[in-house]
């Protein structure tokens, strides 16, 4: 019997982005039990290098691959099969069993996590599935960090709203206040050293060495705090999937990243 089909063909894109298509095609691949294939996770980012930036943005051995066979076949489908493309992520109550799902846009609602906000969980398993044992390896022998903080620089300095130094200053001075403690601070950035000096000049501070992009995004989500830069999804991603709590600037345009009905939706902060 003929059965529909997930198929994601990932945007020329940055991973936070990428993991937004792959995220609402794995939710609707669950939801109605499809198989579900992907394109490459790699891409060649030009801009990326012209710009030598300190990630390229390649992302390769990241996520477990497709066989070949189960590309030819999924090839094969998107010539004989009916084409839905960027179907809604929902159950389907009727639906004619040969069909393929297309998932490739680039999400640009305000809104980033609208449709899969209730399926946390679903998307945190899915992750876990498809993330490569050796990087599930190093993500364990890292230490989570207590403040962890996300400082976007690189291309940001070219149209980007570039959150200021000065917010992060004064998060972990009051943070560090509040608690009567040098709270430790690790930061995730692809900014110069002199860029986020003064900073550093903090104290107890210490910047994230570098590894694969998405052992940061997961890093910084396993942060007790998480301290976000604004319009960056790879921030957004951390706040989604962290289940501490979150410090955003008052300039952040994007709505609450967790579901109300999550127990610690509370512990989303606007930081004034």
């Amino acid at each position: 019997m003929s059965k529909s089909v997930v198929y994601v063909q990932f945007p020329k894109a940055g991973l936070g982005n990428m993991m937004l298509t792959w995220s609402r095609a794995y939710v609707f691949s669950v939801l109605n039990n499809l198989e579900m294939c992907t394109s490459s996770w790699t891409k060649i980012h030009v801009g990326a290098m012209l710009r030598n930036e300190k990630s390229y943005r390649l992302y390769f051995s990241y996520f477990i691959g497709t066989s070949f066979a189960k590309k030819v076949r999924f090839f094969l489908y998107r010539i004989f099969k009916k084409i839905v493309k960027e179907p809604s992520v929902q159950k389907l109550e009727n639906e004619s069993g040969n069909s393929l799902f297309y998932f490739h846009k680039i999400f640009t609602d305000y809104d980033f996590f609208k449709e899969i906000r209730p399926y946390k969980e679903t998307v945190r398993k899915g992750i876990d599935a498809i993330l490569h044992p050796a990087l599930k390896i190093q993500f364990d022998e890292h230490p989570k960090p207590v403040i962890g903080i996300h400082i976007r620089r690189g291309d940001f300095k070219k149209g980007s709203t570039i959150t200021p130094l000065s917010f992060f200053i004064d998060v972990v001075k009051r943070l560090r206040q509040e608690a009567n403690e040098q709270l430790p601070v690790t930061i995730f950035t692809d900014a110069e050293k002199w860029e986020i000096d003064e900073l550093m000049r903090l104290g107890n501070i210490q910047i994230s060495p570098a590894k694969p992009d998405i052992l940061d995004i997961l890093l910084l989500a396993s942060s007790k705090v998480v301290v976000l830069s604004i319009g960056s999804t790879f921030s957004y991603w951390a706040a989604f999937l962290s289940t501490g709590t979150i410090i955003k600037n008052e300039k952040e345009w994007h709505v609450p990243f967790r579901d109300p009905l999550d127990n610690n939706f509370k512990d989303e902060i606007v930081w004034k």
